[in-house]
């Protein structure tokens, strides 16, 4: 639900051994020293604070809770424990508590756009939409430098489908940090949401030029290539992707995807087996490859594919409704009408599903 806040405690303290511990990644160890450390010493505010803090690192929430509680014990009005506290409360599920114990922190520091920005991620959690809009525009105006508050906000709005709102917000960020790479990407991301297959392909080759090794870049330019039907051009694209990484997954799959296109099925199925030395249980990789291996004919080995991809997601109603047509194909006629027939309760399931789902869209005025 929530990313670890910068607004907690300071991990840089005089406890050199635990410092070097918490950067190494040794937590627990970390943990251990300092449980100590407060049983030797049950009044330091700062001690209890740093227990707190990599206990939240830990998602040991309950111990989290009750070492923040000790902190404010000795300092009941410092704002950084409060946020501290506030977020962890947050991650309990508490979201009227952490909105109370965030706002107080909040007025104490009041130009702390951190604690600002958080508070507007409990507010959004706890459908407090209209307040949360206001604190994460506050506290960008508060610090406009802060890469994380434009690509987080705008990923909270893509949350509830405000594309256009996310749009606005990253752009405004590009103009803040024009150099930001990962603001230019989610940009891009946004666009495609939003059916803009032009901008987003021009966003996405940017940030190829700027940084060709950017995470999944090739793959979301491959992405948007495929769905618009440019298969030719997405074919050097994915190719580039994998001279710089041969085990990257997703270009694996959709270079499969592309070749299945293509109408080349000996090379997907190679691809595909590829994807899934990497993912031995991704239902979607089997499907795709059952359904490549009985368009070419190869009947067994197609059906045990789409069975596997049903044993792994018996819900996954593409896979049924491939199956009821490869047994169809065989005459099966019995077992053909049950796949067609539980792809149908499925798609129905679906449809009701989609009709019962509440809108949460947040409205972002210009």
């Amino acid at each position: 639900m929530f990313g670890l806040s910068s607004v907690l405690w300071a991990q840089t303290v005089d406890l050199e051994q635990v410092q070097a511990l918490a950067s190494s990644g040794d937590l627990a160890q970390a943990r251990l020293l300092l449980t100590r450390a407060v049983e030797a010493d049950p009044l330091s505010t700062r001690l209890w604070a740093m227990l707190g803090s990599v206990c939240a690192r830990l998602e040991d929430w309950p111990a989290a809770r009750d070492a923040y509680d000790q902190a404010l014990l000795q300092t009941p009005d410092d704002p950084r424990l409060l946020a501290g506290l506030g977020y962890v409360l947050a991650r309990q599920g508490r979201l009227k508590k952490a909105t109370t114990t965030l706002q107080k922190s909040l007025s104490l520091d009041p130009e702390n756009a951190s604690i600002r920005f958080l508070l507007g991620r409990v507010q959004f959690e706890a459908q407090q939409f209209e307040a949360a809009v206001s604190n994460f525009e506050q506290a960008i105006l508060r610090e406009p430098g802060n890469e994380t508050f434009y690509l987080d906000y705008a990923r909270i709005l893509a949350r509830g489908q405000a594309y256009s709102g996310a749009e606005k917000i990253l752009e405004y960020g590009l103009l803040q940090l024009p150099r930001s790479v990962a603001i230019r990407f989610e940009l891009a991301v946004c666009y495609q949401k939003q059916l803009k297959s032009r901008k987003a392909q021009q966003a996405f080759r940017r940030v190829i030029e700027l940084d060709p090794a950017f995470p999944r870049i090739h793959a979301a330019l491959a992405s948007s290539l495929l769905e618009s039907g440019q298969l030719e051009e997405a074919e050097p694209v994915l190719k580039d992707a994998l001279k710089i990484d041969g085990s990257d997954f997703d270009a694996l799959y959709l270079y499969a995807v592309l070749l299945t296109r293509l109408g080349r099925p000996r090379e997907a199925v190679t691809q595909f087996r590829k994807c899934l030395e990497l993912r031995a249980d991704d239902a979607r990789v089997h499907y795709q490859l059952g359904k490549t291996l009985s368009e070419s004919g190869e009947i067994a080995a197609a059906e045990s594919e789409l069975n596997t991809a049903v044993r792994l997601s018996p819900e996954f109603k593409e896979a049924h409704l491939e199956l009821g047509r490869l047994h169809s194909k065989q005459g099966r006629t019995q077992e053909a009408r049950q796949a067609f027939g539980r792809f149908e309760e499925l798609r129905q399931k679906q449809e009701r599903e989609d009709k019962e789902q509440p809108s949460r869209v947040l409205i972002v005025e210009d």
